[in-house]
């Protein structure tokens, strides 16, 4: 598993998780970054219309990859009430 850490702008390898089991860090070069902030934008825009589907929040959960609730409920939290244009809100 990757370790993203965006503020200090660095990508981190588990040795486990490698092919040939040896760790890395590299720099999170801009290319990357942009990838990387887009697929969590598509993980959160995923859970956010999951929700407002109705479907359940354990099946929104195994479909975002979201361990536990709190997460879960930490990125959904920003993402039940948005602005439409106009002013007036969208659930």
């Amino acid at each position: 598993m990757a370790e993203v850490d965006f503020k200090g702008g660095k990508v981190r390898l588990d040795p486990a998780t490698t092919n040939n089991r040896d760790g890395r860090v590299f720099p999170l070069v801009a290319e990357l970054r942009v990838l990387l902030e887009a697929q969590h934008e598509l993980t959160r825009y995923l859970e956010t219309r999951a929700d407002h589907k109705g479907i359940s929040r354990s099946v929104g959960m195994k479909l975002t990859g979201y361990k536990t609730e709190s997460v879960y409920r930490r990125y959904a939290m920003g993402l039940r009430i948005r602005p439409r244009r106009g002013g007036a809100t969208a659930r």
